[in-house]
């Protein structure tokens, strides 16, 4: 019975963490009033006293990602994060889609309408954040091995394999069709201490 797949769950190694001419750092001037309410804010708190609304603020900025393969949106993101240390609650927020036509497995996946979401520290944090792809191809002639592997698996797989690494969130995506060729893949968002 014909059987043949590809992995690709690598043994993540982040980049050194360094700041550029680009790096995103903290705004000089902070809120002293609460934008919910009016009420000053207390120094030293994270929130408003008076309402709760939080004083931490959240960034959004679009990634060059309309038809980026997903392996090289992790890549950039990867660097992109090494460069911007002061960089914390780091989510992103993307569409996976598969492109049946390309016969590079691994690169089947691209992105679409990419946006990454931060909040900036007054210093550097002591958290290094990170983005990896996983993803795995499978064909057989035997339609169910396609519940051998799911999204999940490969999330714990990828954690085995490193495990210095915490996973915050990942996106994951699936393709599946009835004469046994099936696809799970996801962008993993993690974190190491200093």
């Amino acid at each position: 019975m014909g059987f043949f797949s590809t992995v690709h769950i690598p043994k993540t190694t982040l980049p050194q963490r360094r700041e550029t001419a680009n790096t995103i750092k903290p705004q000089a001037q902070k809120d002293v009033f609460c934008p919910n309410c009016g009420s000053k804010y207390v120094e030293g708190k994270n929130f408003c006293v008076e309402c709760g609304q939080t004083r931490i603020k959240k960034y959004t900025s679009k990634l060059p990602a309309e038809k980026m393969y997903a392996i090289d949106l992790a890549e950039y993101l990867r660097n992109w994060l090494a460069e911007n240390p002061y960089l914390y609650n780091i989510k992103l927020n993307c569409r996976l889609d598969f492109m049946p036509n390309d016969f590079n497995r691994i690169k089947q996946v691209f992105v679409r309408e990419a946006e990454v979401s931060y909040s900036v520290a007054d210093n550097p944090v002591n958290v290094q954040y990170g983005v990896e792809y996983l993803y795995e191809y499978k064909a057989s002639l035997n339609v169910f091995k396609q519940n051998e592997v799911t999204s999940d698996y490969l999330v714990e797989e990828w954690k085995k394999n490193n495990p210095q690494y915490k996973v915050n969130h990942y996106i994951c995506g699936r393709t599946r069709s009835n004469d046994g060729i099936y696809q799970y893949y996801c962008i993993v968002i993690f974190e190491k201490n200093l």
